[in-house]
């Protein structure tokens, strides 16, 4: 879900001066933050309840028109 300067930092598990380091990047960096914050919302888009009714229905309905084909 989070891709590296996509829509967050990754950073080792574990690793406190690692993310020390990217909090401190994301406050100093204003374009960063900002590019950030719209790719996570964009993200989030996809996760929205609408979409994953969307797809459900899709897949019933695929299932649907297999086994109208092998009746």
């Amino acid at each position: 879900i989070v891709v590296d300067g996509e829509n967050g930092l990754l950073v080792p598990v574990g690793d406190a001066n690692a993310l020390a380091m990217g909090l401190e990047r994301v406050l100093a960096d204003d374009t960063l933050r900002q590019h950030l914050a719209q790719g996570a919302r964009e993200m989030a888009a996809h996760y929205d309840w609408s979409e994953i009714t969307k797809a459900y229905v899709s897949v019933y309905e695929a299932a649907v028109e297999k086994v109208r084909e092998h009746v």
